[in-house]
Protein backbone atom coordinates (compact mmCIF):
# COMPACT_ATOMS: atom_id res chain seq x y z
CA UNK A 1 0.00 0.00 0.00
CA UNK A 2 1.43 3.75 -0.24
CA UNK A 3 2.25 5.72 2.70
CA UNK A 4 -0.60 7.91 4.01
CA UNK A 5 -3.26 5.75 2.63
CA UNK A 6 -5.76 5.27 5.70
CA UNK A 7 -7.17 1.46 4.96
CA UNK A 8 -10.32 1.28 7.54
CA UNK A 9 -11.29 -2.48 6.35
CA UNK A 10 -9.89 -5.35 4.58
CA UNK A 11 -12.03 -7.66 2.62
CA UNK A 12 -11.36 -11.15 1.71
CA UNK A 13 -13.46 -12.53 -0.91
CA UNK A 14 -14.31 -15.88 -0.31
CA UNK A 15 -14.27 -17.34 -3.52
CA UNK A 16 -11.81 -17.48 -5.82
CA UNK A 17 -11.26 -15.43 -8.77
CA UNK A 18 -10.42 -15.50 -12.51
CA UNK A 19 -6.74 -14.25 -12.46
CA UNK A 20 -7.22 -12.53 -16.07
CA UNK A 21 -8.96 -10.03 -14.29
CA UNK A 22 -7.54 -6.58 -13.83
CA UNK A 23 -8.47 -3.54 -11.93
CA UNK A 24 -12.51 -2.77 -14.15
CA UNK A 25 -13.15 -6.52 -13.74
CA UNK A 26 -11.95 -6.79 -9.92
CA UNK A 27 -13.72 -3.32 -9.14
CA UNK A 28 -16.99 -4.60 -10.87
CA UNK A 29 -17.01 -7.95 -8.61
CA UNK A 30 -16.61 -5.61 -5.84
CA UNK A 31 -19.44 -3.31 -6.58
CA UNK A 32 -21.80 -5.72 -7.91
CA UNK A 33 -21.23 -9.66 -6.40
CA UNK A 34 -19.82 -8.30 -3.40
CA UNK A 35 -22.26 -5.28 -2.71
CA UNK A 36 -19.42 -3.19 -1.36
CA UNK A 37 -17.97 0.40 -2.34
CA UNK A 38 -14.89 -0.25 -4.44
CA UNK A 39 -13.74 3.70 -3.78
CA UNK A 40 -14.12 3.02 0.21
CA UNK A 41 -10.82 3.44 2.20
CA UNK A 42 -10.07 -0.49 2.58
CA UNK A 43 -8.46 -3.10 0.71
CA UNK A 44 -10.00 -5.90 -1.19
CA UNK A 45 -7.90 -9.43 -1.73
CA UNK A 46 -8.71 -11.87 -4.40
CA UNK A 47 -7.33 -15.50 -4.59
CA UNK A 48 -6.88 -17.60 -7.31
CA UNK A 49 -8.12 -21.80 -6.89
CA UNK A 50 -4.73 -22.74 -6.07
CA UNK A 51 -4.28 -20.33 -3.24
CA UNK A 52 -0.47 -19.83 -4.59
CA UNK A 53 -1.34 -15.69 -5.44
CA UNK A 54 -3.27 -12.91 -4.37
CA UNK A 55 -4.34 -9.64 -5.74
CA UNK A 56 -5.50 -6.55 -3.86
CA UNK A 57 -7.36 -3.97 -5.03
CA UNK A 58 -7.83 -0.41 -3.44
CA UNK A 59 -8.48 3.36 -4.27
CA UNK A 60 -5.62 5.23 -3.85
CA UNK A 61 -6.37 9.56 -3.68
CA UNK A 62 -7.55 9.67 -7.28
CA UNK A 63 -7.27 6.17 -9.02
CA UNK A 64 -7.12 2.53 -8.58
CA UNK A 65 -3.93 0.69 -7.15
CA UNK A 66 -3.46 -3.29 -8.01
CA UNK A 67 -0.79 -5.21 -5.52
CA UNK A 68 0.07 -8.63 -6.73
CA UNK A 69 1.95 -11.07 -5.09
CA UNK A 70 2.88 -14.97 -5.95
CA UNK A 71 4.01 -17.52 -3.48
CA UNK A 72 6.51 -20.37 -5.15
CA UNK A 73 6.04 -23.38 -3.26
CA UNK A 74 3.50 -22.15 -0.54
CA UNK A 75 -0.15 -21.88 0.07
CA UNK A 76 -1.83 -18.77 1.31
CA UNK A 77 -4.32 -20.16 3.95
CA UNK A 78 -7.84 -18.89 3.02
CA UNK A 79 -11.08 -18.70 5.18
CA UNK A 80 -13.19 -21.31 3.46
CA UNK A 81 -16.32 -19.93 2.13
CA UNK A 82 -19.91 -19.34 4.69
CA UNK A 83 -23.37 -20.33 3.20
CA UNK A 84 -24.48 -16.39 2.73
CA UNK A 85 -20.75 -14.97 3.43
CA UNK A 86 -19.19 -13.24 0.09
CA UNK A 87 -16.35 -11.71 1.88
CA UNK A 88 -14.26 -12.26 5.33
CA UNK A 89 -13.09 -8.97 7.11
CA UNK A 90 -10.06 -9.15 8.49
CA UNK A 91 -8.35 -6.63 10.19
CA UNK A 92 -5.01 -4.76 8.29
CA UNK A 93 -1.92 -6.54 10.77
CA UNK A 94 -4.02 -9.48 10.22
CA UNK A 95 -3.94 -9.22 6.37
CA UNK A 96 0.03 -8.14 6.78
CA UNK A 97 0.63 -11.48 8.61
CA UNK A 98 -0.86 -13.67 6.32
CA UNK A 99 1.47 -12.04 3.92
CA UNK A 100 4.22 -12.53 5.20
CA UNK A 101 5.95 -16.29 4.72
CA UNK A 102 5.12 -17.59 8.32
CA UNK A 103 1.61 -17.70 7.56
CA UNK A 104 1.44 -20.14 4.59
CA UNK A 105 0.05 -23.45 5.11
CA UNK A 106 4.02 -24.71 6.38
CA UNK A 107 3.69 -21.91 9.25
CA UNK A 108 7.78 -22.32 8.44
CA UNK A 109 9.43 -19.24 6.72
CA UNK A 110 10.75 -18.84 3.31
CA UNK A 111 14.73 -18.97 3.45
CA UNK A 112 17.12 -17.93 0.77
CA UNK A 113 20.91 -18.58 0.97
CA UNK A 114 22.92 -15.69 0.64
CA UNK A 115 24.17 -17.04 -2.87
CA UNK A 116 21.10 -17.23 -4.81
CA UNK A 117 19.00 -14.64 -6.85
CA UNK A 118 16.21 -16.91 -6.51
CA UNK A 119 16.54 -19.18 -4.15
CA UNK A 120 16.31 -21.70 -6.57
CA UNK A 121 20.24 -22.64 -6.83
CA UNK A 122 21.20 -20.20 -9.11
CA UNK A 123 24.45 -18.51 -8.24
CA UNK A 124 24.24 -14.35 -8.08
CA UNK A 125 25.72 -12.40 -10.74
CA UNK A 126 28.56 -11.14 -8.42
CA UNK A 127 30.09 -14.79 -8.65
CA UNK A 128 28.88 -16.25 -12.10
CA UNK A 129 31.37 -13.71 -13.62
CA UNK A 130 34.19 -14.16 -10.71
CA UNK A 131 37.33 -14.25 -12.90
CA UNK A 132 36.03 -13.61 -16.08
CA UNK A 133 37.33 -10.90 -18.19
CA UNK A 134 34.86 -9.23 -20.41
CA UNK A 135 36.61 -6.19 -21.41
CA UNK A 136 38.90 -7.63 -24.59
CA UNK A 137 38.35 -10.60 -26.50
CA UNK A 138 40.74 -13.47 -24.83
CA UNK A 139 43.34 -10.86 -23.32
CA UNK A 140 43.84 -9.93 -19.86
CA UNK A 141 43.35 -6.25 -19.12
CA UNK A 142 46.93 -5.20 -17.81
CA UNK A 143 47.53 -1.15 -16.60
Amino acid sequence: MHPGSAIEHVYLCSESVDFRKSIDGLSAIVEHALQLNPFAASLFVFINPSRTKIKVLYWHRNGFCLSYMRLESERFIWPSKALDQATHTITLQQFEWRTKAMCCASSSPVRQSANTVSGRGEKSLGSRHRGRNYGSRGSADHD
